[in-house]
């Protein structure tokens, strides 16, 4: 029973510090890809779970490899 506290802390602590490296690839990436097809919105025009649905969807649309994808979520999470 030890072990599952000391996890849960474990996993609160690395969400509330994002790399920024991978944020400051999200932010790039979003301008250069999102960009040319979209008005670039501001981050908090949508939630982090609306976030979520919309990198999903453009993931697929516009063939952004999963990296890609996680680093624009990373992004828009840190931003919002």
């Amino acid at each position: 029973m030890i072990a599952a506290p000391a996890m849960a802390g474990g996993t609160n602590a690395s969400a509330a510090q994002p790399d920024p490296g991978l944020i400051a690839k999200g932010a790039k990436l979003w301008a250069d890809n999102c960009g040319r097809c979209h008005n670039l919105r501001p981050a908090s025009n949508f939630s982090d779970d609306g976030w979520e649905v919309v990198v999903s969807h453009m993931r697929v649309r516009a063939n952004l490899p999963g990296e890609d994808a996680k680093a624009i979520k990373a992004f828009l999470k840190n931003s919002n």
